[in-house]
């Protein structure tokens, strides 16, 4: 019985501490935490999103003036937009947040939680925004190689290249057996 027990609690140890991170952390701790830790969190989430909003927009500012390309251009406006749309929930969430403190609890936990998924959202969406690479899409860590041979030499001459027997020396016609 004790080898049993002792396995259940070594299995059960790596998913506790698997839980400890990101919004799903944040939503545990939300759970224990007072009225005003609520609303001082939720002010904090309005910040980190008017930063982060005013961030992307300057990349944004300085995308134009270097004259980027504009899948890059979309690239940062897409997220610049995402964030925008975040903020302004975030910023009306924080006003329900403090009418609904005094009143019903579960509706007031319900807006907090959107608060604490649309602060971990912002900051995806600017880790996103600040990967924008010149093709339009986030990085993926792969790197492009351009290289040349040195064995080739481009002006070598190609005359000594024989014809190739099955050239007819006409191209058949465009048809498809399935036409």
């Amino acid at each position: 019985m004790f080898r049993t027990l002792s396995l259940l609690l070594l299995l059960a140890t790596p998913v506790a501490m698997a839980q400890d991170g990101g919004i799903a952390g944040d939503l545990e701790r939300a759970s224990a935490t007072s009225d005003g830790e609520k609303l001082d969190y939720a002010e904090a989430s309005t910040a980190e999103l008017k930063s982060a909003v005013l961030e992307v927009a300057g990349l944004l500012e300085e995308a134009r003036r270097t004259g980027d390309d504009v899948e890059r251009l979309e690239c940062i406006t897409r997220h610049l937009q995402s964030l925008r749309v975040l903020l302004n929930s975030v910023q009306e969430g924080t006003a329900q947040l403090s009418a609904e403190l005094s009143g019903s609890t579960a509706q007031a936990d319900h807006t907090f939680r959107r608060i604490v998924v649309a602060r971990g959202k912002g900051r995806e969406l600017l880790a996103l925004a600040l990967q924008c690479t010149d093709d339009g899409s986030a990085s993926d860590g792969s790197t492009v190689v351009d290289w040349t041979s040195e064995l080739l030499d481009n002006t070598e001459d190609l005359d000594g290249v024989s014809e190739d027997p099955l050239d007819l020396g006409f191209d058949p016609p465009a048809a498809s057996p399935y036409q």
